[in-house]
Parts: C-alpha cells; structure tokens; sequence
C-alpha cells in the first residue's frame, strides 16, 4: 500500500526584531522555549510533520529577521509563502505600529497574499496595549476580513491553533470570511488529531537537533 505523502504548506514569520518570531517558531517546531533566545540573523526554517482533519501535512515554517538590515534577505524568501503571520509584540505599540509597513511590503511583493495579524505576549496582562488602540491601528485592514490573533510563545497560548487556522485558510480561502477576533484564549471546535508514529518522529527529531 502507497503511504500517504504529506502536503507541504510553506509558512512566513515577519515582524519586527524582539517580537517573539522566534520563539513561537521554537515553540511550534520544537515544543520549547528558552527566555534568552537571541534575535534571528537571515532567516532559518525547519519542518514538522502533522496530520490535521485525517490529513498529513509537511509545515515548513521560516523564521525571518527583523532588523533593518537583514530586511532585503527577507523579502527575498517572500515568494516561497503559501501564508504569513506577521507578528507584533502586544506590550510594544512601536511594533504595533510597523505591521502597517510588513503588510503594504508583503503586498507589493506577493499578489493575493494569505496573512494572519499575530499579537505576542498575551500572557503580560499587566502591560498589554489596549484592545481599542490595537483596533484603530489595524482598521484599514479589519474591513479585509483578516483574522488578528493572540497568543503567547511561553505559555503556549493558540500557537497550534493559529498554524491550523493558517491550513484552513490556504486549503480554502472561504473559509475565514469572519470577523476579525480579538481574543485571549480563544477556542476551536476542532482540535489537531495527532498520529503516534508522526508524534514519535517529531519527538526523535527534537532529541537530535
């Protein structure tokens, strides 16, 4: 019997430097996270096999610098993304107030571009940006229906649930014709099925890297 070969889905971090792009990148390919984790330079992608509503699915997710200076290597790897997050810090309204810039930079670049708008941090409640100035910020796109998330890299806060929305809007663009949601601890009705023997390679590959 021919095994089941797995879909590659080619996923984009991008954002400003200290956002936490690298830490959500941990946290999903690697299930861990390390508070001193340093700034990308360039940018690293890593693979993860999942199987998600009875299919399998090869996630490659890059992890792009922020800093200025590494910005034209990034936009260089823009035409490989099947979908993007872009990702501001939810304590930094600085960051906040970039995304306007990765958004217009992606779309000069990719035509009919798939992106997330993602709030790190949800887990410093005491110092978080107002929901209502997150709004004002991001109203010109609110109206493209484009689904602003928040999550958090050291809690593990929606991180999965995030890439497996990313799937369902790749697979079928219709289906995130919703409002835009601000939510901390939002929850699906699906969950992510989990094959043993894929969960075992996974766990394998993280003993080794």
């Amino acid at each position: 019997m021919q095994k089941e070969q797995p879909e590659e889905i080619k996923l984009l971090l991008l954002g400003e430097s200290s956002v936490g792009k690298t830490s959500i990148f941990s946290r999903y390919i690697y299930d861990k996270m390390d508070k001193n984790i340093s700034s990308s330079i360039g940018v690293d992608f890593e693979t993860k096999i999942i199987k998600y509503r009875n299919k399998k699915y090869k996630i490659r997710l890059f992890d792009t610098a922020g800093q200025e200076r590494f910005q034209s290597i990034t936009h260089s790897y823009y035409h490989l993304g099947d979908g993007f997050l872009i990702v501001f810090d939810l304590t930094n309204e600085h960051s906040l107030n970039m995304i306007q810039n990765w958004i217009e930079s992606l779309q000069e670049n990719v035509e009919d571009c798939k992106f997330f708008i993602i709030g790190n941090k949800c887990d410093l409640e005491d110092k978080l940006i107002p929901d209502d100035v997150i709004n004002t910020k991001l109203k010109d796109y609110n109206k493209d229906k484009k689904l602003l998330y928040k999550t958090s890299a050291l809690k593990n806060i929606n991180i999965s649930e995030v890439i497996e929305i990313m799937i369902d809007y790749i697979e079928d663009p219709t289906s995130i014709i919703k409002k835009v949601q601000i939510n901390n601890s939002f929850h699906l009705k699906h969950k992510k099925e989990i094959d043993p023997q894929i969960d075992k390679e996974n766990k394998r590959k993280e003993r080794c890297c």
